[in-house]
């Protein structure tokens, strides 16, 4: 087997809280400009979709975090992140794990409320100080009240985009999810271990699903709850740069497992795209689109895909080796 490695692991640790955080819901609706927040202020309106995937978008240069559920904006608050030496890493991230009462094991078991963990060596969401700057050693700062609203509506596996450019996620787009194509030689079948393709999904039962894709590599991972349960080797139509993009798939009537034909069902992908080489038009459907894949590995594929389930489709490569580029795809366990 090839292992999935990170593209980037950098170590970051949390600052706690010295003191119990200040964050007052404001009144401001999500509709006006809210940017203008100062800091610890918030917005948490989550009837503007009562349910469906959720997606947080955080925005180093602006110190701003925004929570999209089903596509539609509920949430955005200022945050504070890791001030210099201490720097938050960019990329696509899911979150692995939650815990409401963590304690650091760094800071004298300091209380750090509502953490969501992001990656294994220390970078987290949670509740913390909000000066209006960068402050924390790595982790992003929320204030205390919005950090438990958000606690409550996210799950592990769920979507962090963290960018140090200004970026606004493209509204939701109907699109196919993969192409197929019966490998020369052979039928399409699954190959075992150690071979170019292979299916394990037993290494995690159960668990959200993330998919991702590399051109560089030429290669598509599975990962379900933070473990790698699949991967095989792709073709990629196109010779432009695909940019980096992060998928989520939006709820819609229903799907047809044994379709890649999302778009019929009335599904949408949800999607960021990341400041990359690619044209500031590289669009994530358009790029997903190129990319085909084993007929036999999307049959296993598919069943499983459901609304929520993330994609991030790059240029850059999955492994860390030789590597410069300050981005992380998705940590694994």
């Amino acid at each position: 087997m090839h292992p999935f490695v990170p593209a980037l692991l950098l170590l970051s640790f949390c600052l706690p809280i010295g003191a119990r955080a200040q964050g007052a819901k404001t009144s401001e609706p999500a509709s006006e400009r809210v940017f203008d927040l100062k800091p610890g202020q918030f917005v948490w309106e989550p009837d503007a979709a009562p349910q469906g995937p959720v997606v947080i978008l955080v925005n180093l240069a602006e110190q701003f975090a925004v929570v999209y559920r089903n596509g539609v904006r509920i949430g955005a608050t200022n945050v504070s992140t890791g001030k210099p030496g201490f720097t938050t890493p960019t990329g696509v991230f899911t979150i692995l794990q939650k815990d409401a009462n963590h304690h650091s094991s760094i800071y004298n078991k300091a209380l750090m409320p509502y953490t969501e963990r992001l990656t294994w060596s220390g970078v987290a969401l949670h509740a913390g100080g909000l000066p209006g700057y960068p402050s924390s050693h790595g982790c992003i700062h929320l204030p205390l009240a919005f950090a438990k609203e958000l606690f409550g509506v996210t799950t592990t596996g769920m979507t962090v985009v963290i960018t140090d450019k200004p970026v606004r996620p493209a509204t939701p787009t109907a699109s196919a999810l993969l192409a197929a194509y019966d490998p020369k030689g052979r039928n399409g079948a699954i190959a075992g271990e150690g071979a170019a393709s292979g299916w394990m999904p037993d290494r995690a039962p159960a668990g959200p699903l993330s998919i991702i894709i590399s051109g560089a590599d030429r290669r598509l991972v599975v990962m379900r709850n933070g473990v790698e349960i699949g991967w095989t080797q792709l073709e990629l139509g196109g010779g432009d740069p695909l940019g980096t993009h992060a998928l989520t798939l939006v709820a819609g009537n229903g799907k047809d497992s044994n379709s890649s034909e999302f778009a019929k069902a009335g599904y949408t992908w949800h999607q960021v795209t990341l400041p990359s080489a690619a044209s500031d038009n590289a669009d994530g459907t358009a790029a997903l689109a190129r990319v085909s894949v084993p007929s036999g590995f999307l049959v296993q594929l598919l069943p499983m895909i459901e609304a929520g389930t993330t994609l991030v489709i790059t240029d850059l490569s999955l492994s860390a080796t030789g590597r410069a580029e300050p981005m992380t795809v998705i940590a694994s366990k």
